[in-house]
């Protein structure tokens, strides 16, 4: 037993393991002949590792309690079925030369793209990144594998490399695609990967890895198309109209207003500064429909970059989406409520089959362009990955859930389902809630062991290794203000970078990771608080402590800088560069609300302080991930003693930080109750119906329903599939034949004004909610996170 004001709590972070006479150096996979001698191996060897650690995990198992038997067989036995789906993942790069040949090619792109990060640091696979390779490859290269019904979820705590294990996967998803298209078996290009976040940031942030990977890849395809395919390799960026204009003349009229959005700041090839004389909007030639035809694009004007002088192979405005169905979309989760708004969203599921080298894909039935068109047998999205799974909950998941149905609809090829992946620092209930979101079977990897220190695949770090350690600390100060404790405690932190610079205590590149004090608010006007009171109180502390020690302060109000929601996508980029600037030239203060919590990976963050308890753990878990990355990280967590939440947490401090991922929350989505479906089910209907039948494609195709009636049905067929309960089942089933039989009624009484979208003009089937009319059959949102009505006022 033992008192303590000041609770601590060292968290040994997880880390990769590493393989013992095993090298997973990239240059072992970039060459066939090297994979075969050496590559080929040491994929065996780790599979017999793993195999033999599940063996001795058995063994262990036998001498447990009956009380734990249960749980460890269960544990155990998901190892062996994951060690069981790695190894026809090596069996198939042993036999098949395609998928040797395209993870060849997949490597040779990672090892590109990491070479123009300029890391000067040898690239090498962490075990688990292969691992998940291995597991999910027989489901990526075989569309009617049974593996196309799992979900997998890649489980990894914050900064561990997800990113680039699924950046690997997709490389080889686009890069088989073009290897089908050679062996003439279906055309290469299209949209082929969906890549879904849940918030701009993370979108945004997230856009600069995924958009090097593809450039990489579309360089080296173009310098060998015959080998690599000849369509090219790109990715698009489609976020909500607020972040981002959807139409190229938006952005060109907010250019000339000087408040155009840039989403990269740097080129992804050679990381020059990118400014907004690079993006421009230029005509591709030719007009369709009287309309030229314009793309926003991005060029880099650096002599030694690879696309030097040339087109970024990026698309950003939905304009340009529609147009050219680039081959990876990444984009918030929400935003895909639109495909049931719009006709030319069907482009990224490629339902068109015509295409112009110059102007894009055109539906048989659409406007096109003079060119010469050329037929194209294309296939849908074989690949969507989430990232941020634990995000996907709550209201926000169940409308995605709901709407979900139609993505996977969309994203059929014939019998073959899309495969689905998700990543994921922290969460519970995963399988549930995989299986709630997309009717699919979640299975978590790596899979827990014996011990929730290792996964032998990842272990909790040595606790001689000091490096890896994320301190906790916890402050209560009974019957003083927060902001007066707040306003000590980043002066104290401040103080304590300033003195140790001056009197030149620590090698000075150490020490810059301490410029920078992250503070992390549950509210808006927390934050605003604090940053009022850190130009006068702060200030006042900092100079109490330099007339004790004699440290000298530059004349300068404090630098600080803020994240929040509200602020624009610019703003929020420009000081997430700011935070990565070495030499003493960071902010000083960063202060910040959730949109911290995820996306922010910035390595030399090592100092947090925390106003509160946040409402759930797992964002607590995130947020303070964001500090102690590359080295240790302490956090400190002011409570608030007035509030009986934050009061308890102290008292509970230590034993709640050693179980912190126990008390990690569950997750709830309901994607099929009563609600939800008042809310989409109506516009997941249109959406699965407009762009999977013909004969109902445009904006007045619904008035052709009588025609398609056999599509109907099989819409609602495949709709009710989703759904388990038989009660419900029934329910929904008499909801849908409610809302066709209105359709079929409306139809009746229209000659060609009947469209999807109703309109002051015309009668139509769907509504935004909010709008007052009656020509129309139902509502729909106009993005999935709005789930509240809006409700109308007017002046009386």
């Amino acid at each position: 037993m033992w008192t303590t004001f000041f609770p601590r709590y060292d968290l040994y972070q997880m880390i990769p393991s590493v393989i013992d006479d095993v090298d997973f150096s990239i240059e072992n996979f970039t060459d066939s002949k090297k994979f075969n001698e050496k590559g080929l191996l040491f994929f065996k060897i780790l599979v017999e590792r793993y195999s033999q650690w599940i063996a001795d995990s058995r063994k262990r198992a036998d001498g447990l309690d009956d009380l734990y038997k249960g749980i460890a067989r269960k544990n155990l036995n998901n190892c062996q079925r994951a060690v069981e789906r790695m190894e026809q993942g090596v069996v198939l790069l042993g036999t098949n030369a395609s998928a040797q040949n395209c993870f060849i090619k997949a490597n040779q792109v990672m090892s590109l793209q990491h070479e123009w990060k300029k890391t000067g640091k040898i690239f090498r696979w962490h075990p688990f990144q292969i691992a998940f390779f291995l597991l999910n490859l027989q489901g990526l290269f075989d569309e009617l594998s049974n593996d196309r019904k799992i979900a997998d979820l890649l489980w990894f705590p914050t900064g561990g490399g997800k990113t680039e294990a699924y950046l690997l996967i997709s490389a080889f998803s686009f890069l088989w695609r073009r290897e089908r298209e050679s062996l003439k078996q279906r055309w290469g290009g299209g949209t082929a990967i969906i890549l879904r976040y849940t918030l701009r940031l993370l979108t945004q942030q997230q856009l600069q890895r995924a958009a090097r990977m593809c450039c990489a890849a579309e360089f080296l395809r173009k310098a060998d198309p015959a080998t690599r395919g000849h369509s090219p390799i790109s990715i698009g960026f489609w976020v909500g109209g607020d972040s981002f204009p959807n139409d190229n003349k938006k952005w060109e009229k907010m250019r000339i207003e000087g408040c155009a959005p840039m989403p990269l700041s740097s080129c992804p090839c050679c990381n020059s500064e990118l400014a907004i004389a690079n993006y421009r909007v230029r005509s591709v030639g030719g007009e369709i429909n009287g309309n030229k035809v314009t793309r926003l694009s991005i060029t880099c004007f650096e002599e030694s970059c690879a696309f030097s002088k040339q087109q970024l192979p990026i698309y950003l405005t939905d304009e340009d989406l529609f147009r050219f169905s680039p081959t990876m979309v990444i984009g918030t989760v929400d935003k895909f409520a639109n495909v049931a708004w719009s006709t030319k969203s069907g482009k990224l599921f490629n339902k068109y089959h015509l295409q112009c080298n110059i102007h894009g894909m055109f539906h048989e039935a659409e406007e096109k362009c003079s060119c010469r068109l050329s037929p194209i047998l294309s296939c849908a999205p074989e690949l969507i990955i989430q990232d941020e799974l634990h995000l996907i909950t709550g209201p926000l998941g169940s409308m995605v859930g709901a709407f979900e149905v139609a993505i996977r609809s969309l994203c059929k090829n014939g019998l073959a389902e899309p495969k689905y992946i998700a990543s994921t620092a922290t969460i519970r209930g995963a399988g549930r809630q995989l299986m709630e979101l997309y009717r699919k079977e979640g299975f978590q990897f790596p899979p827990s062991g014996l011990e929730s220190g290792d996964s032998f695949f990842a272990k909790k770090a040595n606790q001689n290794d000091r490096s890896k350690i994320r301190t906790y600390v916890g402050i209560s100060a009974q019957g003083r203000s927060s902001k007066l404790i707040a306003a000590r405690l980043y002066a104290a932190i401040s103080h304590f970078y300033q003195h140790h610079r001056n009197k030149s205590t620590f090698n000075s590149a150490d020490l810059d990771y301490f410029r920078t004090v992250v503070g992390y608010f549950n509210s808006r006007k927390e934050l605003g608080g604090v940053n009022t009171m850190l130009g006068d109180d702060v200030l006042k502390w900092r100079k109490y402590q330099h007339d004790i020690d004699d440290s000298s302060y530059p004349n300068a109000p404090l630098d600080v800088e803020e994240l929040f929601g509200g602020i624009s996508s610019e703003k929020v980029m420009k000081v997430m560069a700011r935070m990565e600037m070495r030499n003493h030239k960071a902010p000083e203060f960063v202060l910040a609300t959730n949109i911290l919590s995820v996306g922010i990976d910035i390595n030399r963050l090592v100092t947090m302080v925390i106003a509160g308890q946040p409402k759930t753990t797992s964002e607590y878990v995130q947020a303070s991930s964001r500090v102690g990355r590359e080295r240790a990280g302490i956090v400190f967590i002011n409570y608030n003693w007035a509030r009986a939440r934050d009061r308890s947490h102290y008292e509970k401090f230590r034993s709640y930080h050693e179980q912190l991922y126990r008390f990690v929350e569950g997750v709830s989505v309901t994607p099929f109750s009563p609600e939800v479906r008042r809310r989409t089910l109506a516009g997941t209907l249109v959406s699965m119906l407009r762009h999977n039948t013909p004969d109902m494609w445009g904006d007045f195709g619904a008035i052709n329903i009588h025609r398609c009636l056999s599509d109907v049905q099989r819409v609602k067929e495949e709709y009710l599939e989703n759904i388990q309960d038989i009660n419900t089942k029934i329910e929904v089933g008499r909801e849908i034949d409610q809302f066709f039989e209105t359709w079929k009624k409306k139809t009746d009484r229209s000659t060609t004004d009947f469209k999807y979208r109703a309109s002051a003009k015309n009668r139509g089937v769907l509504v935004p909610f909010g709008i007052e009319a009656d020509n129309f059959i139902d509502y729909f949102v106009n993005s999935l996170r709005n789930v509240d009505d809006e409700i109308p006022l007017s002046k009386m």
